[in-house]
């Protein structure tokens, strides 16, 4: 029973670290539209890349985000 209950304490660890990295990349990802919102409309330039780097970010938090959900 006590082995049942270090794989479930290492599991809920694992899953909050999982939260923590999941709300770190979402903090990235607004930071980096708000880059590229700024850049496109207050500087008429835009960057290939930083959409890009949206998109996976996106994918990441979208993904993770789930399993850290359920």
């Amino acid at each position: 029973m006590d082995s049942l209950k270090k794989i479930s304490t290492f599991i809920e660890y694992f899953n909050k670290r999982i939260g923590h990295a999941t709300t770190a990349c979402t903090l990235l990802m607004v930071i980096v539209t708000v880059i590229d919102v700024s850049l496109r409309y207050l500087f008429k330039s835009g960057s290939v890349a930083i959409q890009e780097l949206e998109w996976h970010l996106f994918g990441f938090v979208f993904l993770i985000g789930a399993a850290y959900t359920f």
